[in-house]
């Protein structure tokens, strides 16, 4: 996590981008849809505009075969990335990353659904954040929301200097979530015949959690397992 935060004051180069941005002037839901994609990088800062940058090392003429739609309606902002047929799912999904960034005073309640290898959050501070979809690996620095990760596929979850509440809801899925060694949280169990576990430098421990804290850890679900990985100091 380390590498990741400082690798992210020197955001890589890429041969091809496209930009979109749309200003806009009060607080409101965001339902994004990026379908998929090799890796999403989503951030809260100042400003009014919400910006999404494509960004691929090989897919030329971006502008033209993928679109982004953003459309400002009455009940929120809707985002629309869609990709030309000529364009294979397997291709974007190696070689096509977005690149978000969000006004922080006009973030309301934001649903993100997505197919990707990663996905990074930082900074989000709303009252919640659902990811519908699936990723493999999910960084989440920075920010107060309430997370739900819905994700029927294994995850590796990494967190630091986060502040709320984070929901793994799965079906028939292991997936791991790594937190800072001095990391405060309240662990909670529901569903059917879930399971919530505990690791330290390798080795199932017993249970880390506190029973009152400012953070929670929640796995839900049916026959899914979370296991819980203290890093090393």
């Amino acid at each position: 996590m380390d590498e990741l935060l400082s690798e992210e004051a020197v955001r890589p180069r890429y041969p091809y981008e496209s930009i979109v941005e749309y200003d806009i002037d009060e607080i409101k839901p965001f339902d994004i849809k990026l379908g998929s994609v090799n890796h999403v990088k989503m951030r809260a800062g100042e400003g009014e505009k919400i910006k999404v940058q494509l960004v691929s090392d090989t897919i030329e003429n971006l502008t033209e075969l993928v679109k982004v739609k953003i459309d400002d309606i009455k009940r929120g902002i809707d985002v629309d990335v869609n990709r030309s047929k000529s364009l294979s799912e397997e291709l974007v999904k190696e070689h096509l990353s977005i690149f978000i960034n969000l006004p922080e005073k006009y973030i309301g309640d934001t649903e993100l659904a997505t197919h990707c290898e990663k996905l990074e959050l930082f900074d989000i501070i709303s009252e919640k954040f659902e990811l519908d979809g699936a990723a493999k690996e999910i960084y989440i620095a920075g920010g107060n929301s309430h997370i739900e990760l819905d994700n029927n596929s294994p995850m590796e979850i990494y967190v630091a200097d986060y502040t709320g509440r984070i929901d793994v809801n799965q079906i028939s899925a292991k997936s791991r979530l790594h937190v800072p060694h001095e990391y405060a949280f309240k662990a909670v169990k529901k569903g059917i015949r879930t399971k919530l576990l505990f690791e330290n430098r390798g080795n199932l421990v017993d249970d880390f959690s506190v029973s009152e804290s400012e953070n929670q850890i929640e796995i839900n679900g049916i026959n899914s397992e979370l296991t819980i990985v203290k890093l090393s100091e």
